[in-house]
């Protein structure tokens, strides 16, 4: 028996708005880090207050600040885009069925 592929364009749409809003998490997560993180190091002094401060801000935050919302994101980007082309393909195939015998 053949297997049949069947694409569920509302839930997939779904899906897209879900990822995305898990990426605006992220993001909200990171805000949330970073203040806490410069919370818990404000009374510290020297050099290590500097460096630690500087990792956070560039290193730590630029991954789970901007790179992880970003893939995430990208995830969403693809599903449409995969949601799109399957749209169009099934409107060209629709346009080319018959709707006569003659």
């Amino acid at each position: 028996m053949a297997n049949s592929i069947v694409f569920r364009y509302e839930e997939m749409t779904k899906c897209v708005a879900s990822i995305n809003e898990i990426a605006q998490k992220y993001k909200s997560a990171a805000t949330q880090l970073q203040n806490d993180f410069d919370v818990a190091i404000s009374e510290w002094e020297g050099d290590t207050s500097v460096k630690m401060k500087t990792f956070m801000d560039q290193a730590v935050m630029g991954f789970v600040g901007t790179d992880v919302p970003n893939l995430v994101s990208g995830l969403a980007t693809l599903l449409q885009a995969n949601i799109d082309q399957m749209q169009k393909a099934d409107q060209t195939l629709s346009e080319n069925v018959p709707t006569t015998l003659s």
